[in-house]
């Protein structure tokens, strides 16, 4: 390497190069598994996101039906991209229980944080989570801190009732740099 900082013929610029990748989002009623795997016959996506799991204190218990995501288990020889499972909830530790037993036939997984519904937000989970910047901090920074960062994407809105909470609310996830960001364009107040 030179002082202008190039190797073997090429610049060295400090800054990470991203692989893009095109893949299935979520869509609760759609993505289901006939759907990913007619998508995986008919094109190449590098991966599919599963429709959310809400995870709750009581459900499930200890693992999930090898119905939800048979990718990750009895078809994942099959399939030519990698799943990412999706679950929802609004307590951390019910969430990573379930994350970690998942994490053993995926790369990550991808908490929601933007559905709007009103009878997931008034459990307080989906868009719920976004009401506040230190709520949405204390709930992604516990994530992070118990799986990993790269163990782990979000899914969200641009802000809870305006859009000007976006910039807050990307700077929580910055600060705890999760693998992947999915950005549902309206806040949750615009629903869909």
């Amino acid at each position: 390497e030179d002082e202008r900082g190039k190797m073997d013929g090429e610049t060295h610029t400090g800054a990470q190069e991203h692989e893009l990748s095109a893949g299935l989002a979520p869509m609760e009623g759609v993505g289901d598994l006939p759907f990913r795997l007619w998508i995986s016959q008919t094109s190449a996506p590098a991966f599919a996101i599963t429709p959310f799991l809400r995870v709750t204190k009581d459900y499930p218990l200890r693992r999930v039906a090898a119905t939800y995501a048979p990718e990750t288990a009895l078809l994942r020889f099959s399939v030519n991209y990698s799943l990412v499972p999706q679950l929802m909830g609004e307590y951390g530790p019910d969430l990573v229980r379930i994350a970690e037993g998942l994490l053993a036939h995926a790369h990550f997984v991808d908490f929601n944080c933007g559905c709007p519904s009103p009878t997931v937000v008034g459990n307080g989970a989906g868009s719920a989570l976004l009401e506040t910047v230190p709520k949405f901090d204390a709930f992604v920074g516990g994530l992070a801190g118990a799986l990993g960062p790269d163990r782990m994407s979000i899914k969200m809105r641009t802000g809870f009732s305006i859009g000007e909470e976006f910039e807050d609310l990307l700077g929580v996830v910055a600060k705890h740099a999760p693998r992947r960001l999915t950005v549902h364009g309206r806040t949750r107040v615009q629903r869909y």
